[in-house]
């Protein structure tokens, strides 16, 4: 059973972690196979029933749901970003109001806040520049 647990944590969470930041601002109808992949794997390991709630085996093992996961891996990527961890590439979208050309006087400047760029698309919100700020 220990060999179980190993494999399927590995496999899962790999498979679950993989670009999983393209999965921001997804409708929860989008994300349901993902929960439902997480939902199986983790009834399996801990050998339960389908008919018992998953949610407290989920906290027992220390899983996130899917939207958490998003929401932690964006929220690292931002922390990488701002201390010069992150490729250049994605750290130049997170910009802080401090350091915007067209808000130097505002109140917003003195917080820790960002400067996020405004968009006419659904599709372009989910894009790193705008859903890390």
């Amino acid at each position: 059973m220990h060999a179980l647990d190993k494999l399927v944590t590995t496999l899962v969470n790999s498979w679950v972690d993989y670009c999983n930041v393209t999965f921001a601002g997804f409708p929860v109808c989008d994300l349901q196979r993902l929960h439902s992949v997480l939902h199986a794997a983790v009834r399996l390991v801990s050998n339960s029933s389908s008919r018992c709630h998953v949610t407290p085996v989920l906290r027992d093992r220390h899983w996130l749901p899917i939207r958490r996961r998003v929401q932690y891996k964006l929220c690292m990527l931002v922390h990488h970003c701002l201390y010069g961890e992150a490729p250049s590439y994605l750290a130049r979208f997170v910009v802080p109001t401090t350091t915007a050309s067209n808000r130097p006087g505002l109140r917003s400047a003195q917080s820790l806040c960002f400067a996020v760029l405004r968009t006419h698309s659904t599709l372009y919100d989910r894009t790193f520049s705008i859903t890390a700020p």
